[in-house]
Parts: structure tokens; sequence; C-alpha cells
């Protein structure tokens, strides 16, 4: 793994925040998140991202993690620019994500 993003993050219920990053070729992300409390975690390519910003209801997202203290995953991307949205759910809660390519 070559690079890591190491970023903190705190969000209220229903407020969410947004990482950007860009991957340059073919790869798989080595996610690692961990919460205070639960929040939901989704991975968003530019298209998901204007989607998940509208509102849209109907949308499915396909790298999505509902109700999380803690995420560990690995996902296969494409090049291009990247966000992880870290959402709050019922309480405040506090912690750190971080992103290996």
């Amino acid at each position: 793994m070559s690079q890591a993003s190491i970023r903190k993050f705190e969000v209220n219920p229903s407020q969410y925040e947004l990482f950007r990053f860009t991957v340059p070729r073919p790869t798989t992300l080595y996610v690692r998140m961990m919460a205070t409390d639960p929040v939901d975690v989704l991975l968003l390519d530019a298209d998901d991202r204007a989607d998940y910003e509208s509102g849209n209801p109907r949308h499915s997202y396909r790298n999505a993690w509902g109700r999380r203290i803690d995420l560990d995953e690995d996902v296969e991307v494409y090049p291009g620019t990247w966000y992880i949205a870290i959402q709050g759910r019922d309480e405040f809660s506090r912690g750190r994500l971080e992103v290996h390519q």
C-alpha cells in the first residue's frame, strides 16, 4: 500500500462529512473507520456524489455500510475522483477514517 490518507471526523445526526481523494489507476482501496457512535459510511464516485447530495431516495449505492462503529473493508475502484461520506445516525459521533491505496 503506497499511500495512506487519515482523516478525523465529527458528525451530528443527519449531518455528514465528505472526504475526497483521487485514484490514478485501477486499484483496491483498504478502508478502515472507527467511530464513537454508529454512522453510515458510503463510498461514492462523482455520479453517486451528485445523487447523494441531492437526496435522491431511490438511488442504490454499490458501496454503503449502515450503522457501523467500525469498518475494515477492501474495495476495488477504477481511476478517478472518489468520495467517502460519513453520515451521523442517532447520536453525535467522532472518529477516524483511514484510506490506503
